[in-house]
């Protein structure tokens, strides 16, 4: 580049055209960053299964990351359980309160799903990465005097 070519293009540039350029790098870097971010969490839920359990008894394994709809016989009747969205959800059960299909979708590790009459029992399994922020200490909930 000759020195008339780069001083005409210093000429050329504007105090607002450096903020533009920092701008556009960080988000360039910033998208690289998030497809990082985001294919990790896909192999974390791809390991993720629920261990279901009727009447203390396990009858099937299932992997969240496959969708899938299936019935299965509780104590009290008949039970569907759906697979979506890497959590499962009972959909219709045949208890009277229906609390099991109000629970919503189990996702996490650890969590479960119960339905009291018919002895079901469904637990997340699989790995949870570790946070990378320790719990904040606990101030309780309520003020009593």
């Amino acid at each position: 580049m000759k020195k008339s070519e780069a001083k005409t293009l210093r000429q050329a540039l504007r105090p607002g055209d450096g903020f533009v350029l920092i701008l556009f790098l960080g988000l360039a870097l910033g998208s690289f960053w998030a497809s990082d971010f985001l294919s990790a969490k896909v192999k974390i839920d791809a390991n993720l299964t629920a261990s279901i359990m009727v009447n203390h008894h396990e009858v099937g394994v299932k992997k969240l990351a496959e969708a899938a709809t299936f019935d299965i016989q509780g104590a009290f009747g008949a039970m569907t359980l759906q697979i979506a969205n890497n959590g499962i959800r009972v959909q219709r059960s045949s208890c009277p309160n229906q609390v099991c299909v109000r629970q919503g979708a189990a996702r996490r590790p650890g969590e479960m799903l119960v339905c009291v009459p018919n002895r079901l029992v469904i637990l997340i399994q699989g790995y949870a990465p570790p946070l990378d922020r320790a719990p904040q200490e606990s101030r309780g909930d309520a003020v009593t005097h």
